[in-house]
C-alpha cells in the first residue's frame, strides 16, 4: 500500500518537528485540512514512528527526502501549523492570535444557535469525517450533511472543517 499524501504531510510535520507531541501533530493536520486517520496511516506505513507521546521519523534518509521533496510553500505552512498547536491545549497563542486579527472586533455566533441535526453534523465533521461517512453515520444524504455543514459554517463564522474542529468543541 503506498501512503497518502495526508501520511506525508504528517510524515512532513514530524520530520520537521522531531519528538513533537502526538496531539501537537493531530492538531496540526486538522489544521491543514487532512482527514482523520492519516496519522496512524503514516505509523502503518513506517514514515514515522511512537516513542510514547512523542513522534520521531523512523528513518534520518526518509526524512530529509520528505523535505526535499515538498515545496516552500508546504513546509512554510507545515511549521506555521505546528508553532499554532504547539501549547499543551492543542491550541498555541500564535492560532488565537492571528484568528483575532482576521476576524476583526466582530463577535462569532455561539454553538448554542445551531439545530440538534446541525450540532450533530458538526460533531461528526469536526472529527475530520468525510461528508460521506457523516451522511452514513446518522443516515442523509450527502447532500442534506452538506447543507447543514454550510448553514454551520456560516452560524459559527468558519470556512471549512479544519476552522470547525477549532470553533466546535466536541
Amino acid at each position: 500500500m503506498t501512503p497518502s499524501s495526508g501520511a506525508h504531510t504528517a510524515a512532513l510535520l514530524v520530520s520537521l518537528e522531531p519528538g513533537a507531541s502526538r496531539r501537537s501533530v493531530e492538531s496540526a493536520l486538522v489544521l491543514l485540512g487532512e482527514r482523520a486517520g492519516v496519522l496512524s496511516e503514516a505509523l502503518h506505513a513506517g514514515l514515522v514512528h511512537s516513542v510514547g507521546d512523542r513522534l520521531e521519523p523512523t528513518d534520518a534518509r526518509v526524512s530529509r527526502q520528505i523535505i526535499r521533496g515538498a515545496t516552500e510553500r508546504q513546509r512554510r505552512t507545515a511549521h506555521l501549523a505546528l508553532a499554532c498547536c504547539a501549547s499543551s491545549t492543542g491550541r498555541g497563542d500564535a492560532f488565537d492570535r492571528i484568528r483575532a486579527e482576521l476576524e476583526g472586533p466582530r463577535t462569532r455566533p455561539t454553538e448554542g444557535s445551531l439545530t440538534p441535526q446541525e450540532r450533530h453534523v458538526a460533531e461528526l465533521a469536526a472529527t475530520g469525517a468525510p461528508t460521506q461517512e457523516i451522511a452514513r453515520a446518522i443516515y442523509l444524504s450527502p447532500r442534506t450533511v452538506e447543507y447543514h455543514l454550510t448553514r454551520v459554517y456560516r452560524k459559527l463564522g468558519v470556512r471549512s472543517k479544519a476552522e470547525l474542529a477549532f470553533a466546535f468543541r466536541v
